[in-house]
């Protein structure tokens, strides 16, 4: 099931955790990444529990709430409220202590659920790991890959992601602040402006199809 080649239809649902994981393992082997088995658990658990927020029919629903209470709805916070919310009813503390995930580490997921990295009072995370689930630099990350093979398989619309070849070309790089971030080889260009094209293919032939905005109305 962790094969970089598979197809939609042989995956579980849970992809993003899988994605993650698979991230983890490429960046670790760039020279000195020093990665925890703490920290690849919170990436993972982060990719698992960003989509928990959207409500019934996905992004419709946000716009149905924002409608009706003048509110915006973010998904992501959402999430991070449930995130919360089934620790807390599901008595999962210690179940997270015993895996070395503490107070702070759950702050930490919650905030690779936002993709924006903060401060704390022990943990020292990498920047990069926080674009991995939400990439906030450049929209390019497991979350795209995912949604996109989802979105595409059951609407019927033959685009490739390729998320295998995303992982060919990723690296760690610094910028001119020495914060280091998920960078791209050369080899990469024309497969993400594939991945974005890709997008917009999606907005234009389903998610802003004639039928799709008229089931919003409704």
């Amino acid at each position: 099931m962790c094969s970089e080649d598979v197809s939609y239809e042989s995956t579980t649902y849970i992809n993003d955790p899988i994605h993650a994981l698979q991230v983890i393992r490429k960046l670790k082997q760039n020279p000195n990444c020093e990665i925890s088995e703490t920290e690849s658990l919170c990436v993972q658990l982060a990719g698992l529990c960003h989509d928990l927020g959207h409500g019934p029919f996905s992004h419709s629903w946000e716009q149905y709430v924002q409608e009706k209470t003048g509110e915006k709805y973010e998904h992501e916070n959402m999430s991070i409220q449930l995130f919360d919310y089934l620790i807390r009813e599901n008595k999962l503390n210690d179940s997270f202590q015993r895996y070395g995930i503490d107070e702070e580490h759950r702050k930490f997921i919650k905030d690779l659920i936002l993709g924006k990295p903060a401060e704390y009072k022990t943990l020292k995370p990498k920047s990069y790991l926080f674009e991995i689930v939400a990439n906030k630099q450049n929209g390019l990350d497991i979350d795209k890959y995912e949604y996109l093979m989802r979105d595409s398989y059951f609407f019927g619309i033959k685009i490739d992601p390729n998320f295998g070849r995303y992982l060919t070309g990723i690296r760690i790089i610094e910028d001119g602040d020495k914060n280091e971030h998920i960078g791209y080889r050369d080899k990469l260009e024309s497969h993400i402006i594939s991945i974005f094209k890709q997008r917009a293919e999606m907005h234009d032939k389903a998610y802003k199809h004639k039928v799709c905005l008229r089931i919003e109305t409704m």
